[in-house]
């Protein structure tokens, strides 16, 4: 039992800490008009962000922002076919002011994050509130006609609700998996042992 404790523990300090993103995704639970709006999205902060917490206002005039420098490695939001990543997130070049958009994050430090997105780049509109299970979201398109986006458009909006967590870091769930493996190799090697002596 000793020799099981200690390779388990070797194994957890030669593995070190897991360091990766912080993950929160977006997962919509409910829409109206019902089937006419799906969403999805995440954004990733950096370990250092989400240990240290964020509290980050940016908008189309701010200057180009140094996402990463902010502990904001990744940011994906889709609606439909339609989407919005850090790389639609900048200013606005004079005298246009689209894309019009607003991004505010915060969080404690560890804490589970919440925020606002607003995007409008002419053609489509998206406001989304990040809220954990009282997340929800409004898009329409100025698209007419039919096609994938046919309900939302400007004379009718489609409105989105959904949960916004953190997912499982996949290094923690890596040195999960290793340890129940060992764990699992190791009594059967005992067993094993047990019926040949």
């Amino acid at each position: 039992m000793l020799r099981r404790a200690v390779v388990l523990a070797f194994l957890l300090q030669t593995c070190g800490p897991a360091s990766a993103d912080v993950v929160f995704a977006f997962t919509q639970t409910g829409g109206t008009p019902a089937g006419a709006v799906t969403a999805s999205g995440s954004i990733s902060l950096s370990d250092a962000a989400f240990a240290n917490g964020v509290s980050i206002t940016r908008n189309q005039f701010s200057p180009l922002t140094d996402w990463a420098a902010l502990g904001v490695t990744a940011l994906s939001f889709t609606v439909n076919t339609l989407g919005v990543t850090l790389g639609n997130l900048v200013p606005a070049v004079f005298p246009s002011s689209y894309p019009a958009w607003s991004l505010s994050l915060s969080s404690a430090p560890s804490g589970t994050l919440s925020g606002l997105l607003d995007f409008n780049n002419t053609a489509w509109d998206l406001h989304l509130l990040l809220d954990g299970a009282a997340s929800a979201g409004s898009f329409n398109t100025d698209f007419l006609g039919g096609g994938p986006q046919g309900e939302c458009r400007t004379t009718g909006v489609c409105q989105f609700t959904g949960n916004f967590a953190p997912i499982p870091e996949p290094g923690g769930l890596f040195l999960l998996g290793l340890a129940m493996l060992s764990i699992a190799a190791m009594r059967w090697r005992s067993s094993r042992s047990a019926r040949s002596g």
